[in-house]
């Protein structure tokens, strides 16, 4: 009741989210979250098949890709131990808990090396992220996703900081203070709703698991998410004086800005953290950045330096270095072929996005890019993109 009771003092419009910890979040399946003017809407809200003609399990004679791997298996029993997943012991156990039919979906391990270039040399690490394959067995395509969540951009917390600087230049005290402290394990804060539980399940050996959380991968949790969080960070913002910080969170990544003494800056910090506490999340201290403690702080695709000098402040803004040698790997490797996949094509153009979102300059060549999309070809001839990609590669230094 304390989300419920705190929303309601300060007014906030978003009445939907204190609901959803008590009888589940709408994933768009059964119920669709009701629109609140916090994110734009979507033109077409209808989903695009009829859940109701869903087969319960697709049988293509193949082990769960997940079953196979221990680091998965881990992962697995350390949800089933916090209660985010039940496991039952057979699929007529399963239903017996949902009371009707289960849609029985693969569970895939997605592997992603990340490049870092450290003392001259490129190092590669493995990560790896469960996901339920839902749209393999059509769950997302009977799902409504009835708004876009907006995610802000790095320029937006500049424009943002300077603007701080702006109203605060006779008494900004110490100047800016950035601090990173993100939510840990965002979307398995929101249960799902009982009617809707029978479509995120999955087969891990004999054993049937049910997501009791919202699932990674479903078309609804990031809206469930973002709606939940931006409401969060509004309710904890409304305790600190609204000159003297500015917020912005990336999906579960949020950045705070605070302005003010030392000592206004760490009570107000210490009100805003400990308000996300009180409400319930779990907020990562091990990975928390603070200026005042890191000269350069990194968020999202950018890292951020604040100039703390009395007659001049300002803040400056590169380009992550693990982006940019990802991007050079990625061009190295195209460059010695003649076609390219669609997957790897689609990974550089994302990238390229994050470096195009600070460098302009990027976002013509970022769009032939993203054009090679628009055709059904399985490969994208990478003679059409030489002339672009040969730019970028002048930007990097290739």
């Amino acid at each position: 009741q304390l989300i419920a009771s705190w929303r309601g003092y300060v007014g906030d419009p978003d009445a939907q989210v204190e609901g959803w910890f008590v009888d589940g979040s709408p994933l768009g399946i059964k119920q669709v979250p009701a629109p609140r003017g916090i994110f734009p809407e979507y033109a077409d809200k209808d989903p695009s098949a009829d859940f109701t003609t869903l087969a319960s399990e697709l049988i293509d004679g193949k082990k769960t890709k997940a079953a196979r791997d221990s680091d998965a298996q881990d992962e697995i029993n350390k949800m089933v131990d916090r209660r985010w997943i039940r496991k039952s012991s057979s699929k007529f156990a399963a239903k017996r808990y949902i009371k009707g039919k289960v849609v029985l979906s693969e569970l895939i391990v997605i592997s992603k090396t990340k490049r870092q270039l450290h003392k001259g040399k490129i190092i590669s690490k493995l990560k790896k992220r469960l996901i339920i394959n839902l749209k393999k067995s059509g769950v997302t395509a009977v799902a409504v996703k009835g708004e876009r969540p907006e995610l802000p951009r790095v320029l937006d917390v500049i424009f943002a900081n300077l603007e701080m600087l702006r109203r605060r230049r006779q008494r900004m005290g110490k100047g800016l203070r950035h601090v990173i402290l993100d939510f840990s394990n965002a979307f398995f804060q929101f249960p799902t709703r009982a009617d809707e539980r029978r479509f995120f399940a999955t087969r891990m050996g004999k054993s049937v698991l049910v997501w009791l959380r919202t699932a990674q991968g479903s078309r609804g949790a990031p809206l469930v998410c973002g709606r939940a969080l931006a409401l969060v960070m509004r309710l904890a913002a409304s305790t600190v004086p609204p000159d003297a910080m500015t917020a912005s969170c990336y999906v579960d990544d949020p950045l705070s800005t605070f302005i003010g003494t030392q000592q206004e800056q760490d009570n107000n910090i210490a009100k805003f953290v400990g308000c996300i506490l009180a409400m319930g999340f779990e907020l990562s201290f091990p990975k928390a950045q603070d200026s005042d403690v890191e000269q350069v702080v990194t968020w999202t695709s950018a890292r951020l330096e604040l100039l703390q000098d009395d007659d001049d402040p300002g803040i400056k803004v590169t380009i992550k270095e693990d982006i940019l040698t990802e991007v050079a790997e990625d061009i190295k490797e195209m460059m010695a072929v003649n076609a390219v996949g669609v997957d790897k094509l689609r990974t550089l153009a994302g990238r390229a996005t994050c470096i195009s979102s600070l460098l302009h300059v990027w976002r013509p060549f970022v769009s032939m890019l993203w054009g090679q999309f628009t055709t059904p070809a399985v490969v994208a001839l990478l003679i059409h993109l030489r002339c672009g990609v040969l730019r970028w590669m002048c930007h990097l230094g290739g």
